[in-house]
């Protein structure tokens, strides 16, 4: 896999960023389905899937522009055809709202102080309006995933809370990192059938787990 970090993690290039998450994508992508990557970043995670979906789509959704052209440039440099890239944030709400960027370059956050008190000390060195949508809205133009990655730095509550037919018609596997969101996170998604793991700590329920630690969330059967 070729990659241009563009300034991100040194280890999407050396392969060793979050290992564990690595392998549970990789266990999880489904052969001639469907992929959602919300938080793309630069898109190490999006290139993964889109090698290993083998016939099926990844669907990447980024709203940092230059998180944009890195994803697009690492796609071209894999020659995928497979990928499509859709430049909003997904929340509860559709319309804009404000993206607060950070001394990252890479790394940028709704403002969801409502949900998550994770990086409030940080300073914001700018803000940007980006168009936010819903996950239910996307599901009107996009096809269903099978699978589903969120890492949008706090603001996975308001984005679950936005997947209510996702949630209850489609239900995908769900693979979603936690800022500071356990509890409400986990409530959310166990409210809807889901089981729930630690991907970093099996034996640790994601309610007791680390703040930064991810979920691995698959559908119980329905009777």
């Amino acid at each position: 896999m070729r990659i241009d970090p563009s300034g991100a993690d040194a280890g999407y290039v050396l392969g060793t960023a979050e290992p564990p998450i690595q392998d549970v994508w990789a266990e999880h992508v489904p052969a001639g389905g469907v992929v959602w990557d919300i938080g793309a970043n630069i898109g190490f995670f999006t290139l993964i899937a889109a090698r290993l979906v083998d016939g099926g789509k990844v669907v990447a959704f980024e709203p940092l522009p230059a998180n944009l052209e890195a994803i697009r440039r690492n796609v071209a440099l894999n020659g995928l055809g497979n990928v499509e890239i859709i430049d909003v944030a997904l929340s509860d709400t559709e319309g804009t709202a404000d993206l607060q960027l950070h001394s990252q370059k890479t790394w940028a956050k709704l403002d969801t102080s409502s949900d998550t008190g994770f990086q409030q000390g940080l300073q914001a060195t700018a803000h940007l309006e980006v168009q936010v949508s819903t996950i239910d809205r996307q599901l009107q133009r996009l096809p269903a995933p099978d699978l589903v990655k969120i890492d949008i730095e706090g603001a996975e509550v308001a984005a679950l809370r936005g997947a209510t037919v996702l949630l209850t018609e489609h239900r995908p596997t769900i693979i979603c990192e936690f800022h500071g969101t356990n509890e409400a996170v986990s409530e959310l998604l166990e409210s809807h059938g889901y089981t729930l793991q630690t991907v970093e700590t099996p034996d640790v329920h994601p309610r007791e787990a680390r703040w930064d630690a991810h979920v691995l969330a698959t559908p119980s059967a329905v009777s």
